[in-house]
Parts: structure tokens; sequence; C-alpha cells
């Protein structure tokens, strides 16, 4: 039973009915996402762009804000008008 959740194909089935809900729930601030991409306990502006393999946990973004490729972020407030670009990680270590 628990060898179908670990398919790949079922992890991308997921993760692709993940992404098309998010967009969904959010379709009246025109938040797009991209392909594997995953935002939890975030909260979105209008108009954000969220880019392939962009990873969002406890995040506040604010309008007109895009998150590039492969980009990490964590427990971080953005602001409006921000681009981030490829392959950031923010908000991953420690600080007191």
């Amino acid at each position: 039973m628990k060898n179908w959740l670990k398919n790949p194909l079922s992890i991308w089935l997921a993760r692709l009915v993940r992404s098309l809900l998010l967009e969904h729930k959010h379709k009246e601030h025109h938040l797009k996402i991209g392909y594997c991409s995953n935002a939890h306990n975030t909260s979105f502006g209008r108009y954000n762009t969220l880019y392939e393999h962009v990873m969002l946990n406890d995040c506040v973004l604010g309008d007109f804000t895009y998150i590039a490729n492969g980009t990490h972020i964590s427990k971080t407030s953005i602001g409006k008008f921000c681009s981030i670009g490829p392959d950031c990680r923010i908000g991953l270590g420690m600080h007191p």
C-alpha cells in the first residue's frame, strides 16, 4: 500500500494537484505557481509569481513579487515589488 506513495508518478501527481489547489485558492490575488512549487503557511499579495521548484514555508509576500527557479525561503517577510533570483536560500539558518 505504501509503495505506491513512493512512485515517481504519484509524487508528481500529488505536487501538481497541490499547486493547482493553491493557485485556485488564491485566484483573486492572481497567483501563478510553476511546476513542483510548494507554499506552506504562506500569505500572498496580489500578482505574485512562483517559478519552478520554489519552496516557501511560513512566509509573507508583498504585491507584485516574483521568485525564480529553485529558491527555498523559510520564515521570511518579503515586501512589494521584489524579485528573488534563482537558487536562493533565505531564512534557513538559526539566528538569535
